[in-house]
């Protein structure tokens, strides 16, 4: 797959996967499982409190219909 990492988007629940994902120079999302203070310092692009926030954050807007 030819895809750039700027791209994609790392999704994770652990501290490790956002780091990861930040290094390949992707936008990150980490998955809520403790407190949020506890992941602060690593200043995930997106903060889901499941993963079936994700499509919200992925799909692209809709533009509004014409009439």
């Amino acid at each position: 797959m030819q895809v750039k990492p700027e791209s994609c988007i790392a999704v994770g629940d652990r501290e490790y996967d956002v780091l990861a994902g930040k290094k390949a120079g992707s936008l990150t999302a980490l998955v809520l499982r403790d407190s949020f203070s506890v992941y602060e310092k690593i200043k995930p692009d997106y903060i889901l409190k499941s993963l079936e926030e994700l499509p919200d954050i992925i799909r692209p807007p809709r533009s509004p219909e014409k009439k």
